[in-house]
């Protein structure tokens, strides 16, 4: 079976960080996600790090919410500009063109800022 063109709308989140020191990825379906999202077997997630895209993972789709977070353990320790995309896959194996969900910069997380210590390093 195929599913034809169906196309995916897609409304990036935010990026966040949470204690596990890995980025939050989010983001939603727009218009009528049940429909499209019947279509979808799963996503994957994409990094660019250093100007080089890796795999970070794959988020499975449901079929009763639009909305949809990825924790990237991969990118743990890893500090500076990143940039994620995501790929849907879908069930006939088709692939949607790259979505942008959005872009950041992991900080390093063992300095610690302090008022006043901004210059002493």
């Amino acid at each position: 079976f195929t599913t034809g063109t169906l196309d995916i709308q897609v409304r990036p989140g935010k990026i966040t960080f949470g204690g596990h020191g890995g980025a939050v990825v989010r983001w939603s379906v727009l218009g009528n996600f049940s429909i499209a999202l019947k279509h979808v077997d799963y996503f994957v997630v994409v990094a660019k790090k250093q100007g080089k895209y890796k795999v970070a993972g794959n988020c499975n789709a449901s079929h009763s919410d639009s909305s949809f977070n990825f924790i990237d353990y991969s990118s743990v320790g890893y500090v500076g500009p990143i940039e994620y995309f995501i790929y849907a896959i879908f069930l006939d194996g088709s692939i949607s063109q790259r979505i942008q969900i959005g872009k950041t910069i992991i900080p390093d997380i063992n300095i610690k800022f302090r008022r006043g210590n901004w210059y002493d390093y």
